[in-house]
């Protein structure tokens, strides 16, 4: 379905991240990879479609076991996620993936930790996030 919407409107950011998350789901991150890349070349991506998109290809990364690529888009990320405004629009929902990673038989539990505390600083309040960004950010280093 999502594919055919693709199809219809080939700029529909939201739908292309929807599918790559359903692509990571399903296991095919090499596919929501390609996705995921394109989807974040767009010059007209919404902030909270960003982040999110940038949430998953971190996840994916780590679940394809490219620890180096994953942590240069965990600092990407989190270079971004400063430069936001303290008001900034915050649609994404990560129920879906937390959910996932929780429950993934093969991402390390480092991992899996590191990723759901991600999820919640970008659920909360920005400073909150700043925050919760820092100590993720020495954790990666």
């Amino acid at each position: 379905m999502l594919q055919k919407a693709i199809k219809i409107n080939k700029k529909d950011v939201q739908a292309k991240g929807y599918l790559a998350e359903v692509f990571i789901f399903k296991a095919y991150t090499a596919n929501a990879l390609s996705i995921l890349h394109e989807v974040l070349k767009e010059n007209d991506i919404s902030q909270s479609n960003m982040l999110g998109n940038k949430f998953n290809m971190i996840c994916a990364l780590l679940i394809e076991k490219r620890r180096t690529e994953a942590f240069n888009e965990f600092k990407k990320l989190i270079q971004y996620h400063k430069s936001l405004s303290e008001d900034y629009e915050r649609g994404w929902r990560y129920e879906g993936m937390k959910n996932f990673i929780s429950e993934h038989q093969t991402l390390p539990e480092t991992d899996k930790r590191l990723l759901l505390k991600l999820a919640d600083a970008l659920e909360s309040t920005k400073p909150e996030a700043d925050r919760n960004m820092k100590e993720i950010e020495a954790g990666i280093k």
